[in-house]
């Protein structure tokens, strides 16, 4: 009798670590998240929290992902490189290329550091930089000008694998 009861009570802790235990793992995991640091997989720079940025680039028109490449003055020899590199990732996105846009804007430096000054994020050199701007306009992440063009592509493709959006 005595051992059916320890059959039962070890039933009972087994579902008890089945199912409560990642419960209560994942939980502390998100209330926690900042407390811990795991590697990330991106090569460029999070925005944490992202930007809004439809004021600048309304993206509701036509729902696609977005790099953008702000100068700070005119188009020199690097810069023109730079935009050829972009263009030559949309082409290596196949199927995906109509889903990702590649902008150039003029004169959107002050609008940009205006905006980051808005929303609390100070000190922020804006030009010189690769956007990335998803489809509901928020401004997640961001590479150096000089960052290869091996790193956007292999971001943007796992941002587009695992979006439905855009």
């Amino acid at each position: 009798m005595q051992n059916s009861h320890k059959k039962t009570r070890a039933k009972l802790y087994l579902l008890f670590f089945i199912f409560i235990f990642p419960l209560a793992g994942s939980s502390l995991l998100y209330h926690f998240r900042d407390s811990f640091h795991f590697k990330t997989t991106n090569l460029g720079n999070l925005v944490n929290p992202p930007i809004d940025v439809k004021a600048i680039w309304d993206t509701t028109a036509q729902r696609k992902w977005r790099i953008v490449y702000i100068t700070a003055n005119t188009c020199d020899e690097q810069c023109k490189l730079i935009t050829h590199q972009l263009h030559q990732i949309q082409i290596a996105l196949g199927k995906d290329h109509e889903r990702v846009e590649i902008l150039q804007p003029k004169n959107d430096v002050a609008k940009l550091k205006n905006l980051f000054d808005q929303q609390g994020v100070k000190e922020f050199v804006v030009a010189e930089k690769i956007y990335l701007v998803d489809p509901n306009g928020s401004l997640f992440m961001y590479y150096p000008s000089s960052t290869n063009a091996m790193h956007i592509l292999k971001d943007i493709k796992k941002v587009l694998k695992a979006s439905q959006i855009g």
